[in-house]
């Protein structure tokens, strides 16, 4: 008999990849969320909110959920504070408590941010890095994790992924899709300086580490880990590199102006996930390829 896995936010960037990843793999999976995608009979797609009364309606015990509902902006969380707490922290509290009375043998991933560590002074980052977040996001986030802190100690099996830059087809919004639309409406001035450095993980492999930690039992009842590649990429690398993908002149200028909770450097220490057996297989360039041509071939020109 085949595990049954149950993805919330199954519509999004992660929760997407994640259920066609475990699918693969030949779990039964159930995703619930808004707006289905996936174009699959096999998996099992549910339109609801994400909060302990659908929970309960839904009766569902699964051996896994993977918690990929929530907001993924930065830039949002500072116009919306409210919102955000909302969608990453509330429905998390929902998804924890309805484990810990209706499902407690079931385990628990929750794909955190590196948002948590703020401003940092050395890189690469450790998972023991003090938490200074500068976003609201960062700080809901953080709050998330306290939280699953506090229910691990009801026996709930819980592992924490802190993503780093996730990155691949299908993600509409962040830096590579705002690159290729200055570059296809021939507008190259960005923001910042370019010598923001980021660890971009491509979504392939960020699912490869979600799959490998849901397989890994010896790891504890609470376990936190880095998700990255260990290598830092500078913003203007990625924009020159999508520029010479496109075939643009490189006439880049930026403006110096910094984003608000967009600190300078983040890399991963992945020693963690390195000694699961997990490495990733994209190498940034590899992915940039993969998205510029994704991009020129979808109707957003």
């Amino acid at each position: 008999m085949n595990k049954q896995v149950l993805i919330t936010g199954g519509s999004g960037f992660l929760g997407r990849n994640v259920g066609i990843k475990f699918h693969k793999e030949n779990y039964d999976v159930i995703m619930i969320g808004h707006g289905n995608s996936i174009q699959s009979h096999d998996i099992k797609f549910i339109n609801c909110n994400v909060n302990l009364k659908s929970l309960i309606k839904l009766n569902i015990i699964p051996d896994l959920m993977i918690h990929c509902a929530g907001s993924g902006s930065v830039g949002d969380s500072f116009n919306n504070p409210y919102y955000d707490y909302q969608k990453n922290v509330n429905t998390l509290i929902d998804v924890l408590e309805y484990i810990r009375i209706y499902s407690p043998k079931t385990k628990l991933i929750f794909p955190s941010s590196a948002a948590v560590y703020g401003v940092v002074k050395k890189v690469p980052i450790k998972e023991d890095t003090p938490f200074l977040p500068v976003s609201p996001y960062g700080y809901n986030k953080m709050i998330g994790e306290h939280i699953c802190k506090y229910y691990s100690e009801y026996g709930i099996e819980i592992a924490i992924i802190r993503f780093f830059s996730l990155y691949g087809v299908g993600l509409k919004k962040q830096l590579l899709f705002d690159v290729c639309k200055k570059i296809s409406n021939n507008n190259l001035i960005f923001y910042g300086t370019g010598y923001e450095v980021r660890d971009f993980l491509h979504i392939s492999d960020a699912s490869q580490l979600i799959f490998q930690i849901a397989q890994h039992h010896n790891r504890g009842p609470f376990f936190i880990i880095n998700g990255g590649t260990g290598i830092g990429t500078s913003v203007n690398e990625i924009v020159r590199s999508l520029i010479h993908l496109f075939g643009k002149k490189d006439q880049v200028q930026y403006s110096g102006e910094r984003k608000i909770g967009d600190p300078d450097r983040y890399i991963a220490d992945i020693t963690k996930c390195l000694s699961l057996g997990w490495k990733p297989k994209i190498n940034i360039q590899d992915g940039l390829k993969e998205y510029a041509e994704w991009f020129r071939e979808s109707t957003f020109l």
